[in-house]
């Protein structure tokens, strides 16, 4: 457990403990049961074997002094009359002072008070002292300073102890305790990063935090995550952490390899022989049950390895731990682990430091390979594995040859890190791996539930297969249910393909890269192999397609030539005949399609869904019954006027989506008299005027007619639209039979939008009867012409969010209902007047979050600015008390109410002590004033804070104001709340309590990141931060701090009528100076 030493001497620390003892009293009993207890813990002890001590110790007695991390001192009857002993002390009070070590004193027989004042034996033995010393009296007062010095400290006495065993128990912990103290202080306790162990801080935390949960009954935890992400490196610096606690410990590696190499059989009896007595000869099984150990079981791949290892045929005693690492999820829950803890990628941070540790030995890039170092971080995508080998791979090489080996690895993935990720795949079924190359060549960034109903019509059973890469750790859902990969997760499934036959790329089941797939199509050399094809086909301007291209392709399933985002579609040189494609298909993505119709030899049958925006289609297939599984088809902006399918033959068939939205769409009668469709997009549908159903639209949620601005008439039935899109369509007339209503009501009359959950209008004037909108829950009313917010709004029960940006006509804002969190009223440059904003108090916790803007309102009033304050006050103190995600507040001025002045500063930095009440701290409220500015629109900037220790320690990330800054008219005061980054400080704060009774303090930096949209580039303004400030947030302040109504005027400074008047207001960009946008 040695580690080195951080103190001014050069030495190294070699030992964790020097025992300082008189040979004559303890060396055959207490000292040896002590220094075989304090090993078996696996602390380097330094005990002096020699049995002929001289007059003074030597110089490699003091050099062992000096190397060692604790010195227990054992003060015996005869102790004092070793001047071999004495010297020892002296040398180890010395280091007390100069190396701050610490000393442990045992008085073991003997009464504190007679070493402290040498007193009976020890008074005997320096009378001894005097007369043999008498020209060095100097000598023996050092002696009787270092006894006294060292009798001062908190020791051990044995006599209140019934045993020498339970005082060496004792002992034994303390040393422990104070070796993970001063490992901590030395920063060890979480690896140098010299080492390599970049991030590993915070994973070590939550392990720590398990391990010593306060329970006698065995714990279970799962690291998981995918191959390469660093799971057994955290594994094995936790197990050298924290092994040294339990009675016994075992780390099995490699489970799965060593399973198959040997057996588990094999591995068992290796688990239970280490876990045994050192020096056993024989393997007892049940001799684990007595024991408190840890035992780690690395990169299990199956539930048979985790349960025969674990729980088959095994009693593991009280309060023993086992970690288990595994990229199957599946094999963890079912195994019966008691928590899991995920491992995700490094951050961009960490990922440079990580790789420039590996590529140039230190903690940063070398002058002139910073750019370069950036784009390998940006390969790696955050992968532990892959930063390491690319750093390894190109430390002292040149830019030429990083320059080439970086566009080596755009088409050919390194085998080392591949060799790893392709462990994920292990106990995949042939099924499940079609699913996880699909997904890797066409679905990635896709809507989960489309890609299921694709993957269900080539009998790919989704369902499970999804699952079972979910628990690989091979792909993940984001919030919004997109389908996400990591990139080189991905780059190894396009590999797997390529090795199908490298030489000949239309042999291969699937086909993605851009040349591939334009060289097969050009020269016709697609055959049976190819089961899906995708081209981005904005990167030709030119492609030449046959009559019979996709002939022999008769196994085609997928089939998507798309631009991104359609940015521009290629042009494509077409046959005037076209034979299409296979009868297998089952999707069809052509952006840009460059042929009329679609083939009348093609049977759509097995067809799920297409897409076709921009096409030069004029007419799809005659017969709508043809359409057996489709459920989706898209042919928006198409470039010809078309004639869609009477859709009156299909009412048999579940639509998921239909968007017929294009400058020249026909939206004729009968698209209108299908009744299950479930989404709806005839946005620029420009040419009817009138859209009218009589039936039902019994599945329709959501609608969208945005900029149909010939429309004006729109009728249709649904019984529960919960989402619209209204957008700046100019209706006059809305067919109100949603809900169960059945008229023809102007729209600002309507009663039909009574279970709508979101609505959005544009150029939209005025809306009455609150009760019409009973189930309304996001109001979207940016940029309409509005001139106040209607007063009944605060009668609708469920509203939660409110959007009025850049309503310029809009001049007051009557009172909200209280279920209102969000309201965004930037730039209504008009609004002059905000009424009383109550605020609400939510039924539950941990699950919301405020955000009120009201930037670049110029005409706001006192009393409106004094409502808008009083909330922020009270919302805020809501939010840090009930746990809410973080929260945002922001309004035009200069000023901040008093209470939030609790610590600020005229500049972009603060430094604040801590309360020693410190475990009463629930978190931290954040503010600045920032000076007027201008952004770029498309790359907003952000309100950041950083905190730092005052030895200069950084707290890990940064607090983000999470409102988007693009342009402030005038100052602007900025709060917000982060519960995740005042938990990462309050936790922080506590750790620095633990090691020291000195309160530590911390500074506050705040500033603006900008973003140049051009070139990614990131820039830090700190001359933007007029001034800043930090309150924190203390639970016993709870009920006086929620009470604003005391005194509330005194609190915000505004007891002086006009206190904000006289305030100017420019547009000019006075600042243009402090920012550069492109």
């Amino acid at each position: 457990m040695a580690a080195a030493s951080s103190s001014s001497d050069d030495s190294q620390i070699k030992h964790d403990v020097f025992i300082s003892f008189c040979g004559k009293d303890t060396r055959r009993g207490f000292l040896s049961h002590l220094v075989k207890e304090l090993r078996r813990e696996k602390i380097i002890v330094f005990v002096d074997e020699n049995l002929n001590r001289g007059e003074g110790i030597s110089s490699s007695l003091r050099r062992a002094i000096q190397e060692s991390q604790i010195s227990i001192v054992i003060f015996s009857e005869n102790y004092a009359s070793s001047s071999w002993c004495l010297d020892e002390l002296a040398e180890i009070i010395k280091c007390v002072k100069v190396n701050k070590q610490i000393v442990l004193p045992v008085f073991y027989c003997i009464d504190p008070s007679h070493v402290r004042h040498q007193k009976g034996t020890y008074e005997n033995a320096f009378a001894d002292h005097e007369l043999k010393f008498q020209g060095n009296g100097l000598k023996v007062q050092n002696w009787r300073s270092a006894l006294k010095n060292a009798a001062d400290l908190s020791g051990y006495v044995s006599s209140i102890y019934d045993n020498d065993s339970e005082l060496i128990d004792e002992i034994v912990k303390y040393v422990l305790s104070r070796l993970e103290d001063v490992l901590l202080s030395l920063d060890h306790i979480y690896p140098n990063e010299s080492e390599g162990l970049v991030g590993i801080d915070q994973q070590l935390y939550h392990i720590r935090s398990f391990l010593e949960m306060k329970t006698k009954e065995v714990q279970i935890l799962g690291i998981w995550g995918m191959s390469g992400i660093g799971k057994t490196t955290i594994a094995q610096v936790a197990y050298d952490k924290f092994s040294s606690h339990y009675e016994g410990s075992c780390f099995i590696d490699n489970v799965r390899e060593e399973s198959q190499n040997h057996s588990l059989k094999y591995l068992k009896k290796k688990l239970i022989s280490e876990l045994q007595e050192e020096n056993s000869t024989f393997v007892h099984i049940g001799f684990i049950s007595r024991r408190k150990v840890l035992v780690v079981l690395d990169d299990v791949g199956t539930l048979e390895q985790l349960q025969y290892l674990v729980t088959k045929g095994i009693c593991w005693g009280p309060g023993s731990r086992i970690i288990v690492t595994s990229n199957n999820k599946q094999a963890l829950i079912a195994g019966g682990v008691h928590a899991i803890h995920e491992v995700k990628e490094l951050n961009f941070e960490e990922s440079l430091k990580l790789f420039s540790l590996k590529a140039f030995k230190k903690s940063h890039p070398e002058k002139g390979y910073e750019e370069l170092s950036k784009k390998a971080v940006a390969y790696a995508k955050g992968l532990p594995l892959a930063l390491k080998v690319l750093g390894l791979c190109l430390y002292s090489r040149d830019r030429k040859t990083w320059k080439d080996t970086m566009r080596k690895l755009e088409m050919y993935p390194h085998p080392q890190i591949q060799d790893v990720l392709k462990m994920c795949l292990d106990g995949l079924d042939d099924i499940e791996r079609d699913i996880f190359l699909d997904i890797a060549f066409f679905y990635k960034g896709e809507d989960k539930d489309h890609v299921i109903r694709l993957l269900h019509a080539n009998n790919l059973f989704p369902d499970c297969g999804i699952k079972v890469l979910l628990d690989k750790a091979l792909i993940s859902i984001s919030n919004d249910n997109i389908i996400q990969m990591h990139d080189l997760i991905q780059e190894m499934g396009w590999e797997i393909v390529r090795q199908e036959c490298k030489e000949n790329p239309g042999k291969r089941s699937r086909l993605k890269d851009f040349e591939e797939v334009y060289d097969v199509l050009k020269n016709k050399k697609g055959t049976d192999a190819i089961k899906g094809i995708a081209l981005y086909a904005s990167l030709f301007k030119h492609v030449q397609l046959n009559v019979d291209t996709f002939k022999n392709m008769t196994n085609l399933r997928v089939a998507k030539f798309y631009s991104p985002w359609h940015v521009r579609s290629c042009n494509v040189n077409r046959p005037t005949s076209f034979e299409s494609f296979a009868d297998e298909l089952r999707s069809l993505e052509w952006d840009g399609y460059p042929f009329k119709s679609l083939a009348l030899s093609f049977y759509p049958e097995k067809l799920v869904g297409h897409s076709l925006p921009n096409s030069h289609v004029e007419e799809l297939w005659k017969l709508v019954e043809d359409y057996a599984h489709c459920k989706r088809i898209i042919l928006g902006r198409s470039k010809q006027s078309m004639q869609l399918l009477d859709f009156s033959k299909a009412q048999k068939i579940q639509w998921d989506d239909i968007c017929a939205c294009g400058s020249s769409c026909n939206v004729s009668p009968h698209i209108l008299s299908f009744s299950m469709i479930a989404a709806l997009n005839l946005a620029f549908s420009k040419d009817s005027k009138t859209v009218h159903s009589e039936r039902n639209f019994r599945a329709l949620r959501d609608f969208d007619v945005g900029v149909c601005f010939n429309v004006k008439v729109f009728s249709l039935s649904a019984g529960e639209i919960s989402e619209s899109d209204l957008g700046a369509s100019k209706f006059e007339m809305l067919y109100s039979s949603i809900g169960g209503l059945s008229e023809i009501l102007p729209i600002n009359e309507s009663r039909c939008l009574r279970s709508f959950e979101e609505l959005s209008f544009s150029y939209f004037r005025q809306m009455n009867r609150s009760s019409d909108y009973f189930s309304l829950s996001y109001l979207n009313m940016n940029e309409s012409s509005i001139d106040s917010s209607p007063a009944s709004i605060k009668n609708i029960p469920f509203l939660k969010t409110i959007c009025l940006r850049n309503c310029r006509r809009l001049r007051s804002i009557p009172e909200r209902p209280q279920s209102v969190m969000h309201l965004d009223a930037t730039t209504c440059t008009s609004l002059k007047t905000v009424l009383t904003i109550t605020a609400s108090r939510p039924q539950q916790k941990g699950i919301l979050s405020y955000c009120f803007s009201f930037v670049n309102c110029l005409k706001l009033d006192d009393h409106s600015l004094f409502n808008i304050m009083h909330n922020d006050y009270l919302s805020l103190k809501r939010a840090v008390h009930n746990n809410f995600k973080a929260s945002v507040f922001c309004y035009l001025s200069s000023r901040v109410p008093k209470w939030f002045e609790f610590k600020q500063a005229t500049e972009a930095s603060i430094t604040m002590p801590f309360s020693p009440a410190i475990n009463e701290l629930l978190g931290f409220v954040f503010w600045a004033v920032l000076r007027q500015f201008n952004s770029n629109e498309m790359c907003p900037a952000y309100l950041k804070c950083l905190c730092y220790f005052e030895d200069g320690e950084k707290l890990e990330g940064s607090s983000t104001c999470g409102y988007p800054i693009t342009e402030l008219y005038s100052d602007h005061v900025f709060l917000w709340h982060d519960p995740l980054y005042s938990k990462s400080l309050v936790e922080g704060v506590k750790k620095r309590l633990g090691k020291s009774e000195v309160v530590p303090k911390v500074s506050f930096r705040f500033y603006v990141v900008t973003y140049d949209g051009d070139n990614g580039e990131m820039a830090e303004h700190e001359c933007l931060v007029k001034k800043c400030g930090v309150r924190p947030i203390y639970a016993s302040g709870q009920q006086t701090e929620l009470a604003p109504e005391l005194k509330m005027k005194s609190k915000w400074g505004l007891d002086k009528p006009g206190s904000f008047k006289g305030r100017i207001y420019s547009r000019k960009r006075k600042n243009k100076d402090l920012l550069t946008t492109h």
